[in-house]
């Protein structure tokens, strides 16, 4: 385990038996790196697909803790963190963030449903240049992430 931080990021990772056990270890590393003016509003979670079954319990105790509302992230054969990769073992790497609050915006876009995703970001497009889109695609939905990626680029 090694936190990495800088003036705007942290990240940490950690493997071990429980998905309760390495959340333990992961909140403790950033705990650690925490400073008086870092105030993390965003994160990213990558856990491993031993961990798949525990996402929603994983993702609530981040939320709980943490007091970030915006994650993102998901499941793989491996997470890689401060250099070390861990593959086919239960494992957790996460990675915090601060930016401007008006800066940011999470979505959801529903596979296939573009015309919810126009109506969800529209009037926050109409107040914001969107400058970098974070996309994370389930691998088995019907439809193509390439093709939905376009549909957000249409949007923005």
């Amino acid at each position: 385990m090694n936190a990495i931080t800088s003036t705007r990021y942290a990240s940490a990772a950690a493997t071990g038996e429980t998905w309760r056990d390495i959340c333990k270890k992961v909140l403790e590393e950033l705990e650690g790196v925490k400073t008086d003016g870092f105030k993390p509003n965003i994160g990213f979670l990558y856990i491993t697909d031993a961990l798949a079954t525990d996402a929603a319990s994983i993702l609530t105790l981040f939320r709980s803790v943490t007091g970030i509302e915006h994650w993102t992230g998901c499941a793989a054969i491996g997470v890689c963190a401060g250099g070390i990769e861990y593959v086919d073992m239960p494992a957790i790497s996460v990675m915090v963030g601060q930016v401007p609050e008006n800066d940011v915006r999470a979505f959801h876009a529903p596979a296939q449903n573009v015309k919810l995703l126009q109506q969800e970001l529209e009037p926050w497009l109409n107040k914001h240049d969107a400058m970098l889109t974070v996309v994370h695609a389930d691998p088995v939905s019907e439809s193509h992430p390439a093709q939905m990626i376009e549909e957000i680029d249409a949007l923005v």
